[in-house]
């Protein structure tokens, strides 16, 4: 698996399919191709989200298109899968 941070801005959370939808700014994997894209990135119940230092549930997540850091790892070739997902950002 290849490792990942992205940073960019929260638009979406799915809860239904579990996917959190960012507008990359950086991205650590392949960036010349995800760097300024939209893309989805998995989350399930490993996956732990922080808020200003404190863990918290994605339900407490309030979008608004908050700056966020999510790190993860690429699965299966395409899928990125987030392990840590820090809001808000600077």
């Amino acid at each position: 698996d290849q490792s990942f941070k992205i940073r960019g801005k929260l638009l979406a959370i799915d809860t239904t399919r579990k996917l959190l939808s960012i507008e990359v700014g950086s991205s650590t994997y392949r960036p010349k191709t995800y760097n300024g894209t939209v893309v989805s990135v998995a989350y399930n119940g490993e996956t732990i989200f922080v808020h200003l230092g404190k863990a918290i549930k994605v339900g407490d997540i309030t979008v608004n298109y908050q700056n966020v850091q999510v790190n993860g790892r690429v699965v299966n070739g395409n899928t990125f899968e987030a392990t840590k997902v820090f809001e808000p950002i600077p």
